[in-house]
């Protein structure tokens, strides 16, 4: 294990990971969910769904926040290559297995990356992926979408908190940004020891990387594994048929009827807005995993398991 990891150690810089835990309701269970948030967001966006009993009643929970945000390292560069590199070593480091992996936004693209570069590593310890609302393809920078991202970074930046409260901050936000994205600005900013305000995600890294983060791109990757992808019905980052046409290449005998869910009143944070039934979902499709181990899904994934191994 630890040759695997000195590998990764010598061909790219590896941020040090903040992670969050919750542990299984049932000690007997050895299931692990790790969390990979969006852009601009952190494990903070999965507080509540780690900390349900259905949820909890089946899996231990791991919350990860990814590189330059949240609590975690603060790096020069940002990557989806890297993003994965800090997740594979996350788990090379501690030897984990049984293990389900959703990812929102950033944090899909994150573990389509870490499926693609590290499948051989991944195989025998990834029960099944989970990806909400993205694609594995290039976003056009001139997108609507991807161009409002883009302003947010801005907005978030032109933001001065230097020698001010949390308290003062917190008013001028509320002042100028609807509730949704004003409670995700202002989980964004940490308050130090000494009072001070620090920004936890890092802009000059991110708006640097920004035109290479939508460029990139993941193809005939061909997972075996147990999937579900979720999208929102009016989410401007993806559709039926966008799914449709991108994921083939990314999972074996992908079937859009079986392993897509589309969420009716709901756009991009779809596990916020229709929490209830996302949280079914999971906990639905995990369920099957573990007790349907004659579906196609699984005997193709166990037989390339033995096959590598």
């Amino acid at each position: 294990m630890k040759s695997f990891v000195n590998l990764f150690r010598f061909s790219t810089k590896i941020a040090r990971l903040k992670d969050y835990k919750y542990p299984c309701l049932d000690q007997n269970v050895k299931n692990n969910i790790i969390w990979f948030h969006g852009m601009y967001d952190s494990s903070k966006n999965f507080f509540n769904l780690a900390q349900n009993e259905q949820i909890r009643s089946i899996s231990n929970q791991i919350l990860l926040d990814c590189r330059n945000h949240g609590l975690s390292e603060h790096t020069e560069t940002h990557t989806f290559k890297e993003m994965a590199y800090d997740a594979v070593e996350y788990i090379a480091n501690r030897d984990m297995k049984d293990l389900y992996l959703i990812g929102h936004s950033m944090g899909g693209r994150t573990i389509l990356a870490a499926l693609q570069e590290h499948q051989a590593f991944l195989l025998d310890r990834v029960k099944g992926v989970i990806i909400v609302d993205v694609l594995p393809s290039v976003y056009a920078i001139n997108d609507p979408a991807i161009q409002q991202m883009s302003r947010y970074l801005l907005e978030m930046k032109s933001i001065n908190i230097i020698d001010k409260s949390f308290e003062q901050i917190e008013k001028e936000v509320k002042a100028n940004f609807s509730d949704v994205i004003a409670a995700n600005i202002l989980s964004n900013i940490e308050v130090l020891q000494t009072g001070q305000l620090r920004w936890c995600v890092n802009f000059q890294a991110i708006e640097k990387s920004f035109e290479s983060l939508m460029s990139f791109e993941v193809k005939d990757c061909l997972w075996k594994g147990p999937r579900k992808i979720m999208i929102g019905k009016k989410s401007k980052f993806t559709s039926m048929e966008s799914v449709a046409k991108t994921y083939p290449s990314i999972f074996v005998d992908f079937d859009v009827n079986k392993d897509v869910i589309e969420f009716q009143n709901s756009g991009h944070f779809l596990y916020l807005f229709e929490q209830e039934k996302f949280i079914n979902e999971v906990v639905s499709f995990i369920q099957k995993v573990d007790s349907d181990q004659n579906s196609p899904y699984n005997k193709k994934f166990i037989d390339q398991v033995v096959f590598d191994i």
